[in-house]
């Protein structure tokens, strides 16, 4: 189901054209705070993400291998994936031990993603120039002004400091 049919089923609307219920004048609009427009605009988006949003997390199914060194041996522990984000006890040559296994937030490390990095901002000029072409088209001078300065950046890093 594409999201526009999602939009209007969830709001009881026949077509793209209806009119959004409890709409606010534009006009009242430009007078809210952001945090009353960010709240206005969760209550029609909240919806919609919470019914194409299915949270997903892997089972855990192996055991977790620690290692423990205890003066110059080096001992392998297999701890069952129960004792995630839990302290055990474990007896190493006499030593009581207390082992907290951390879990996946701590263990994994955040890496860059180029993959989205670019697709996110290939997606934002695109939305850009459909402004820009907006803009022009409307007459708009005050939105074309401010689409102009999100689109420095994107002409900025188009040439090289090498050109002249």
């Amino acid at each position: 189901m594409l999201i526009v049919e999602l939009f209007l089923e969830i709001n009881s609307m026949n077509s793209i054209e209806d009119d959004i219920p409890q709409m606010p004048n534009p006009k009242q609009v430009k007078k809210w705070s952001l945090s009353k427009k960010k709240e206005w605009l969760l209550q029609y988006v909240q919806p919609i993400v919470q019914a194409i949003f299915i949270p997903y997390r892997a089972p855990i199914s192996d055991n977790i291998e620690l290692e423990v060194e205890s003066g110059d041996q080096t001992y392998i522990l297999q701890i069952p994936p129960e004792y995630i984000w839990k302290t055990f006890e474990c007896v190493i040559d006499e030593v009581h031990l207390n082992v907290e296994i951390p879990g996946e937030q701590e263990s994994i490390q955040k890496t860059d993603d180029d993959l989205f990095n670019y697709s996110i901002s290939y997606l934002r000029a695109i939305v850009d120039f459909a402004l820009l072409h907006r803009c022009i088209k409307d007459g708009n001078i005050d939105q074309l002004t401010v689409v102009c300065k999100r689109l420095i950046p994107l002409f900025a890093g188009l040439h090289s400091f090498r050109s002249k």
